[in-house]
């Protein structure tokens, strides 16, 4: 209860907001748009278990916990602490790669003869 006073004056305080990517327009906006949703979603899959894990290692090996035993042999882990992350960018890399190609301003939209009208 304490937290819902705080958090609906934030919340009504979005309620004149303009949130223009979410209004894009044109086939080059919504794509502009997809990409960037996409992009956020996927960065999100890292950032997200990063901050929990934070807060569950602070509790977990906090100096009053007597009862947490350090293992300091951690290799079996570092494949998915660095090969989760490195998939992410590489996978990242590769949509914006092709997505920067297919947005380009100079290049030609693709309209059928007879929307020209």
């Amino acid at each position: 209860m304490p937290f819902s006073l705080p958090l609906f004056a934030g919340l009504s305080s979005l309620g004149g907001c303009n949130w223009v990517l979410f209004n894009s327009k044109g086939s080059v906006g919504l794509q502009e748009r997809d990409l960037i949703i996409l992009c956020t979603g996927l960065m999100l899959i890292v950032v997200l278990p990063a901050i929990a894990l934070t807060f569950v290692f602070a509790g977990q090996y906090r100096a009053s916990n007597h009862k947490a035993t350090y293992l300091l042999e951690w290799a079996h882990s570092e494949a998915v602490v660095w090969g989760i992350p490195l998939l992410n960018v590489v996978t990242l890399a590769t949509i914006v790669w092709k997505s920067t190609h297919e947005l380009d301003p100079y290049r030609p939209l693709d309209v059928c003869p007879d929307q020209n009208a």
